[in-house]
């Protein structure tokens, strides 16, 4: 994306160029600006402190408005060890921690629980799993009567013989 305007300016060679402008600075030349260590040393920091505290950071967020969502995968790629990967679920710009589903799985599980609890003990449950009887046996009863209709229709269109339809077939003549 820079490049391009870079050429404009009549540098050719933009990643040599930035890299010889910035000395030895340790870079990262993303997708629409180039990043110094001391962002990715953040992103690597907000990454460790959401695994140690079992919650979810948004990049986004932290990062400067300048970085779009190509910007942000590149970072994760370069800063996402593959201890950190095992740890972690990146979701957009949104890094998550593994403990914090499990922690979120548990409290719904106990909440599908006791709400299922609550439904079967009131005889809501029962009386849903008869209505789904009866509307079954409903639709297998009308199913049952569409088939007679269809076998009945059969029937009548073989009983009918073969008048009408068609032209006769032409005689020879010699």
């Amino acid at each position: 994306m820079y490049g391009h305007k870079m050429n404009g300016l009549g540098i050719s060679d933009y990643k040599s160029y930035i890299k010889k402008q910035l000395g030895n600075e340790n870079i990262l030349l993303l997708n629409s600006c180039v990043i110094s260590k001391n962002i990715l040393e953040r992103v690597e920091a907000d990454i460790d402190e959401c695994i140690s505290s079992k919650s979810y950071v948004d990049l986004q967020n932290n990062l400067p408005s300048v970085f779009n969502e190509k910007d942000i995968q590149l970072i994760l790629n370069s800063v996402l060890t593959s201890q950190k990967q095992l740890q972690t679920i990146v979701i957009n710009s949104y890094i998550v921690s593994k403990w914090f589903i499990e922690k979120l799985s548990k409290d719904c599980d106990e909440l599908v629980k006791e709400k299922a609890k609550t439904i079967v003990e009131s005889g809501k449950y029962q009386q849903y799993q008869v209505s789904l009887q009866a509307s079954h046996t409903k639709l297998q009863k009308f199913d049952d009567e569409e088939k007679v209709d269809k076998r009945e229709e059969r029937r009548k269109k073989a009983a009918g013989g073969k008048s009408g339809g068609g032209h006769p077939r032409p005689r020879n003549k010699n």
